[in-house]
């Protein structure tokens, strides 16, 4: 390729200005003067002006970790962040090239994708997923491409708030981006396997099905990435069908995790409570709050026992009680008495086994909860 550089979107627009046409142009998006989206939203508005003639200018948008939110999305056809690698660079120019219409990162649709019904995976794959991407360009266009298969995700934007998310609800599948900032993806799965090998995970099901996305071609970062414990891989950008592909994979795993089926978990909330919660006008919001806070209350009771203070016993268990009651949770509500009427007797008698039957029933609830909350 023959390139040519500038420093300036205002020298970019100079050469547009002279005549010069080019094949694809990659902006930068932190310029000083007019940045790359400005940038481009001057190409875009030229283009429109010299008429339906004017061949459309790929354009790709070079961006460090995060983007505004106000960014428009139709402006690029493809997405590259820094630092960048000659894989990666090489893979996004050549999937530009790819079609003669304009794409938008990272789903790529051929020319009979508007006569095509996408497949509703979630109706045959039911799946819980979190998706893990810090660049909220790419966390959009995942969401996108996640409700047409019939999906609502749950996103965190680093392998750390990924681990706290993971520790608060039940997830099936975590997308999980390699290069993040705070904890990478590498880190992130390796923490994720530790969770479930000392069994000091929250809930009573499998550990989450681990989806790398990677955006290198290289073979070598495949496979740290499944050495680091992912279970399957995606490369960027994320082509609509290998999505799905992978998800039916991870489907597929989660069925034959549970004998041929999805996890059904029989759980009896107390509708009554919850129709009264959802009358109100932010009653969702109390429900998160309950997912959000009942782990800590729940890690009291745990410290309680073990260190034998009967009276945290009884004012954690009598705190889980309250909450629990609001959200219908009759069965963490029933044990949460019991450990609450033991820490008031002063006695330890048989509270691991009740911990351990709480510890079950709060696990289903808030899969029911989590479920209530999607639908």
């Amino acid at each position: 390729m023959l390139p040519i550089a500038t420093s300036s979107s205002e020298q970019a627009l100079a050469l547009l200005d002279q005549g010069l046409t080019f094949d694809i142009a990659i902006l930068d998006s932190k310029m000083q003067g007019m940045d790359g989206v400005e940038l481009a939203k001057a190409i875009r508005k030229r283009e429109a002006a010299q008429g339906s003639e004017t061949k459309r200018l790929p354009l790709i948008l070079l961006t460090s970790i995060l983007q505004s939110e106000s960014d428009s999305l139709e402006l690029f056809d493809a997405l590259l962040t820094k630092p960048v690698k000659p894989s990666n660079l090489f893979d996004i120019v050549m999937t530009v090239f790819e079609s003669d219409d304009a794409i938008h990162y990272p789903i790529k649709e051929d020319a009979n994708v508007a006569d095509r019904k996408v497949e509703l995976l979630a109706n045959q794959y039911p799946l819980r997923i979190l998706l893990v991407e810090d660049v909220v360009v790419n966390q959009k266009f995942a969401i996108l491409a996640l409700e047409r298969m019939g999906y609502r995700a749950d996103v965190a934007a680093n392998g750390q708030e990924a681990l706290g998310a993971i520790q608060r609800q039940p997830y099936d599948v975590a997308l999980m981006d390699i290069n993040m900032p705070i904890m990478d993806g590498y880190e992130a799965s390796r923490q994720i396997h530790q969770l479930w090998n000392n069994g000091s995970q929250r809930f009573d099901i499998s550990r989450p099905w681990i989806i790398a996305m990677t955006a290198n071609a290289l073979q070598g970062d495949r496979e740290l990435a499944l050495e680091a414990g992912a279970d399957d891989y995606i490369s960027k950008p994320v082509y609509l069908n290998e999505l799905q592909a992978v998800l039916t994979r991870a489907g597929h795993a989660r069925k034959n995790q549970n004998g041929g089926s999805m996890p059904t978990e029989e759980v009896k909330l107390n509708q009554a409570s919850l129709q009264n919660l959802l009358m109100l006008p932010d009653g969702k919001s109390l429900i998160e709050a309950y997912l959000e806070e009942s782990p800590q209350i729940i890690e009291q009771i745990k410290g309680a026992i073990h260190k034998q203070d009967t009276r945290e016993l009884k004012d954690a268990a009598h705190a889980l009680k309250g909450s629990s009651l609001y959200v219908g949770t009759d069965e963490v509500v029933e044990l949460a008495k019991t450990l609450e009427q033991s820490g008031r007797a002063n006695s330890l008698t048989g509270v691991e086994r009740v911990l351990t039957d709480l510890e079950k029933a709060y696990s289903k609830a808030t899969v029911a909860l989590t479920d209530l909350l999607r639908s």
